[in-house]
């Protein structure tokens, strides 16, 4: 029971801290200044790796000191060895047909998630360069943002790590201002070199880089505008997209969802206008037949509405 006390505890102190610094990073990207999100993280991490405070990420579960945490933490530097992924393959496992289903669905699954970043992402930055995309949402080079995005998938799997696809994280170099290919080389060579001081880098509290996707989320989210909502097989789809996304912790889940209730509104929408031209055409056909019931009247059409005249 002291235990639970004590975990409710820390955690009330995290969330203090992790709310403290997503308000900071707003107010600071509200009073535009450059690099809010990273001022708010590292500010976040400074003060967790300060010991005597419930929030201390180096404290252990009992509350003393995680020797191991520290004893990583100290490294600083490490050589990354990539031994045990690299080249690791063991196709065996594709003469079972489960292999295959798990293949297309991993397929799937980048599939959605790099074209759904790529286009929001290229929205967002036609907010602050109207015409970058055009008719089609089309953008300049867009058949080489998703080749390049695609042949990066081998490496990675080569090398035995998730997909190296475009992240969503990549509108906060938007807001920040970037605008060429200069961003994303800098922020591949960053990346290189944190692999080399991964012992320092894994000390960064989730705390301290949660608020900064929720930032993340909130930039993305504006593109919401954009619906028609007055349109049910527009808004509802969307509205399923949208709140599924984190309600399954999957960009690409909402999407399924969204596409799904989209072809399910077409589906439904063509089979009764199907219905009512069966009834319509049986109705006139019913007209012309001398003694019936709707002899005596005429059905006339005109844009679609039905009329009746005596």
């Amino acid at each position: 029971m002291l235990l639970l006390k004590f975990k409710l505890h820390c955690f009330a102190s995290v969330f203090r801290l992790g709310i403290a610094s997503c308000l900071l990073m707003v107010l600071l990207m509200a009073c535009k200044v450059k690099a809010a999100i990273a001022w708010g993280v590292l500010l976040a991490t400074a003060i967790a790796w300060i010991p005597g405070h419930e929030a201390y990420y180096f404290r252990g579960v009992d509350g003393s000191v995680d020797t191991a945490r520290v004893d990583s933490f100290k490294q600083v530097v490490s050589l990354p060895n990539p031994a045990k992924t690299s080249l690791q393959f063991d196709f065996s496992a594709f003469q079972h047909p489960d292999a295959w289903s798990a293949a297309f669905g991993l397929f799937y699954l980048v599939f959605l998630d790099a074209t759904g970043t790529a286009f929001a992402l290229a929205q967002l930055l036609n907010q602050q360069l109207p015409g970058f995309v055009g008719p089609g949402f089309t953008f300049p080079r867009r058949l080489a943002t998703l080749i390049a995005d695609g042949l990066s998938c081998i490496p990675g799997a080569l090398m035995g790590t998730s997909p190296l696809i475009v992240l969503v994280e990549s509108s906060v170099g938007i807001e920040e201002g970037g605008r060429t290919g200069l961003v994303a080389f800098f922020a591949g060579c960053f990346f290189l070199l944190s692999m080399f001081f991964a012992p320092l880098l894994s000390a960064i509290p989730p705390y301290a880089t949660g608020p900064a996707l929720i930032i993340v989320g909130g930039l993305m989210f504006s593109n919401a505008r954009f619906i028609n909502w007055e349109n049910m097989n527009e808004a509802f789809p969307s509205f399923i997209t949208i709140a599924l996304m984190p309600l399954t912790y999957s960009i690409s889940n909402g999407l399924l969802a969204g596409l799904a209730t989209t072809f399910a509104l077409w589906l439904l929408e063509t089979v009764a206008e199907l219905a009512w031209l069966v009834t319509l055409t049986r109705n006139q056909v019913q007209c012309s037949v001398p003694g019936s019931r709707l002899g005596q009247t005429h059905l006339a059409t005109s844009h679609g509405k039905v009329t009746k005249r005596t």
